[in-house]
């Protein structure tokens, strides 16, 4: 039996790396689960430098049901610039593809999730975007983008 707090945010959410910061449970609504990544300060992609926290991006993302119930993902994203300011970078967010793939509103569960099943139910994809709200052009993007994630 697993006693530690963060490693059963981890079993419980499924993903390595990660602070479960909270739960939103609101009667009729799905689970709302807060999360950060948990690690290392990225160093800038263009010179290799240090970078400073420059906000917070909050991103909500569909994901598989847990516990009987619909769930989304708040993924807080860390914001941050290079130091350097003779060298502006753009400011960049936190980005981890075992969450989400890049722009999309839907983890990359329910992405592999789609795979795996439409090969069991030839309406997998249908059924399953209408019972999430989420339209058949992200769930197609989703499932080809996770389908290299595996």
């Amino acid at each position: 039996m697993e006693k530690d707090s963060k490693r059963i945010a981890e079993i419980l959410v499924g993903l390595s790396g990660i602070n479960l910061i909270g739960v939103e449970d609101n009667a009729g609504e799905p689970l709302r689960i807060h999360i950060e990544c948990r690690g290392m300060r990225p160093l800038c992609p263009s010179c290799g430098g240090t970078v400073h926290q420059n906000g917070l991006r909050i991103v909500e993302l569909v994901d598989l049901p847990a516990f009987g119930r619909n769930a989304s993902i708040i993924w807080h994203k860390r914001r941050w610039r290079c130091a350097l300011k003779e060298r502006p970078q753009p400011s960049f967010s936190d980005a981890d593809p075992r969450i989400a793939p890049s722009r999309l509103r839907l983890t990359d569960r329910p992405g592999r999730w789609a795979n795996k099943e439409s090969g069991a139910h030839s309406n997998a994809k249908s059924w399953m975007g209408a019972g999430w709200k989420v339209s058949a052009r992200i769930l197609r993007k989703s499932s080809t983008s996770t389908s290299t994630n595996k």
